[in-house]
């Protein structure tokens, strides 16, 4: 989306290692529109060709968090994948392929909405190890602004965390499942 070069200018002034330089076209902005899409081409950041570590995330997550509280624009783009829309689109296929959890979504689904539904902060949006680049230094640029926007406080850390779960440890993942309901 077209905010996304915004959110990533403010980032780059307050704290350059969050994320790479956006390039800038020939109409000098830092994105493209073609059939009605927003492209946008960042530089390359020189990173470790390892996998990242959850551990080496979670602090600078922390600054991405706080620069995030303190972003503000007029324009707020929507969000593509609300939860309401989500579970139209999946509910059927959960009740008859897993029904164990769509037994636990669909008896707090009423809470889930009213999360999703709240404009806290400014959120990634799509913040998992896919878009995560760890630099030569150990420290971690975030990549892909193109699904921030204001949004709930809580969806960002569950993202990281669920996408640092490898596939033979999803039985944990029920386990933090369950905590992170209970503190809502």
């Amino acid at each position: 989306n077209e905010n996304s070069p915004v959110l990533l200018t403010l980032f780059l002034q307050t704290y350059p290692n969050l994320t790479s330089e956006f390039l800038l076209s020939k109409n000098n902005t830092p994105y493209l529109l073609m059939n009605d899409t927003y492209y946008s081409v960042q530089s390359f950041i020189t990173h470790k060709d390892s996998t990242i570590q959850l551990e080496d995330v979670l602090s600078d997550y922390n600054l991405l968090r706080n620069k995030l509280a303190s972003f503000s624009s007029e324009f707020e783009p929507n969000n593509r994948f609300t939860l309401s829309k989500l579970w139209k689109e999946s509910s059927l296929y959960l009740l008859n392929t897993h029904l164990n959890l769509y037994k636990h979504v669909s008896k707090d689904l009423e809470t889930l909405l009213e999360l999703d539904s709240k404009r806290d902060t400014w959120i990634h949006g799509d913040l998992g190890s896919w878009n995560m680049l760890q630099r030569p230094d150990g420290s971690i640029s975030f990549i892909d602004f193109d699904e921030a926007r204001v949004g709930p406080k809580y969806l960002d850390l569950p993202a990281i965390y669920s996408s640092f779960i490898k596939n033979d440890e999803q039985r944990y993942l029920q386990g933090y499942t369950d905590a992170f309901l209970e503190q809502m």
